[in-house]
């Protein structure tokens, strides 16, 4: 509500709000007394102060209702050239807008708009019958509770109040549909992370083996160098080196460990459609595009579409092909490509780019770890090689699968086929 600002502050934030609700009271109708003028400007008090989280609702209402009445006060000397009577036609709507602002208010510092829906309408009602009540009471006397006055007064109320509920609502909806939006945005940013994890993780769990091949070599070492009677710090260096890599393979493997339980909570549950995981994969390519000044196009078609039974290493295999046909298109837009069919037990997919191709003397090298002919000319750093070699494990090893590339037309065209019992899931 910001009623802890600072005053002046406070009226120089909310001098627009209330100069929209001053305006948009001029918009009325005259019903059933003279001069009792009935506008929708009261519903925005209500409105603003859902929406706007430093309006201050006792300072619009002091500043609605003298310029509600200096306004309608203004146009009656434009058209009449007079100003008799204007604090009797108009004075007593100030009241109206003093109530209705104040009774709000308190009914605001102890609930919200955002919670008691069930309380909102009647209380809404309530609060404008107030208002009506008060004002007609300066124009009528006792006169305001004439049994065909009141129904009148309970009607233009409830009416008021339902197009004030029912924006309400809206509003309420719209927000918990952006809501809905982001959340579904950072849920893609999550998959699009873990299966980076996951493709990662199989490099580990590869590298962890290394790790323990290695230490027995330098252990082996040590043995060999003390039992043939070599320089005994040669060996010693060779047992230091065997003591090292058991301590890094102690906490490598607990970082392991640690990831693998992270990733395995509940994730290999997820089930999503190739058409989805296409879908996220685009709109993650469209962002690294942008940010590297290209354009990408990514054309999808489907034999049918069907739930993944990994999808966490199918979108890891099919991100390394995008991304590196992204990168290694340096003029004009890249187009990309992804076919699947079936086909007898197994799935056949292809991906195939307008990217140049694969040099011939290159093609049986691209799946060797750490080959790679992507390298930053300015800094001298060189890719780690290992996208492609990650794709061939995963599609070979994970999936049970068999990968082959071939050059074709203004690309490369990379060809997948796995079993369908690996690739959809059938249960």
């Amino acid at each position: 509500m910001g009623q802890s600002k600072r005053l002046p502050d406070s009226v120089s934030f909310n001098l627009i709000p209330a100069l929209a609700i001053i305006l948009a009271a001029q918009l009325n109708i005259n019903l059933f007394v003279s001069d009792f003028k009935i506008s929708v400007a009261v519903v925005l008090l209500p409105v603003f102060s859902y929406l706007l989280s430093g309006f201050n609702l006792p300072v619009v209402t002091l500043l609605c209702a003298p310029g509600v009445f200096l306004f309608r006060s203004a146009y009656h000397w434009l058209t009449t050239d007079s100003w008799q009577g204007v604090l009797t036609a108009y004075g007593p709507e100030m009241f109206f807008y003093l109530v209705y602002g104040f009774s709000l208010y308190g009914y605001l510092r102890r609930r919200s708009l955002h919670k008691d829906y069930a309380l909102l309408l009647p209380v809404l009602t309530g609060i404008d019958y107030l208002a009506n009540l008060t004002e007609l009471s300066f124009r009528l006397g006792t006169g305001v509770f004439a049994m065909e006055i009141q129904p009148r007064l309970i009607l233009v109320a409830l009416g008021r109040s339902l197009l004030t509920a029912a924006l309400l609502a809206a509003f309420e909806l719209y927000g918990f549909s952006l809501l809905k939006k982001e959340h579904a945005q950072r849920y893609r940013k999550l998959l699009l992370l873990t299966s980076k994890l996951r493709g990662e993780m199989v490099w580990m769990q590869k590298n962890a083996s290394l790790i323990e091949e290695t230490m027995n070599t330098s252990y082996r070492l040590y043995d060999r160098l003390k039992k043939e009677g070599h320089d005994p710090a040669l060996a010693d260096a060779a047992l230091t080196v065997a003591k090292d890599i058991h301590e890094v393979k102690k906490e490598y493997g607990m970082i392991l460990r640690g990831i693998s339980e992270a990733l395995d909570a509940d994730l290999d549950k997820e089930r999503m459609g190739l058409r989805e995981i296409c879908g996220i994969l685009e709109e993650s390519l469209q962002r690294e595009a942008k940010a590297a000044g290209k354009e990408v196009r990514l054309t999808v078609e489907l034999s049918r579409d069907f739930l993944v039974n990994k999808p966490y290493y199918t979108m890891s295999i099919l991100r390394n092909l995008f991304t590196n046909a992204l990168e290694a298109k340096e003029d004009g837009p890249v187009e990309l490509s992804l076919k699947a069919k079936e086909e007898g037990g197994r799935w056949l997919v292809t991906v195939s780019d307008n990217c140049g191709g694969v040099p011939k003397e290159y093609l049986s090298e691209i799946f060797s770890p750490g080959f790679s002919t992507k390298i930053n000319f300015e800094t001298g750093a060189v890719s780690r090689g290992l996208g492609l070699p990650l794709v061939l494990d995963l599609v070979e090893h994970e999936l049970g699968g068999r990968l082959t590339v071939e050059n074709a037309g203004e690309g490369a065209v990379f060809s997948l086929e796995i079993p369908k019992q690996s690739m959809e899931v059938t249960e």
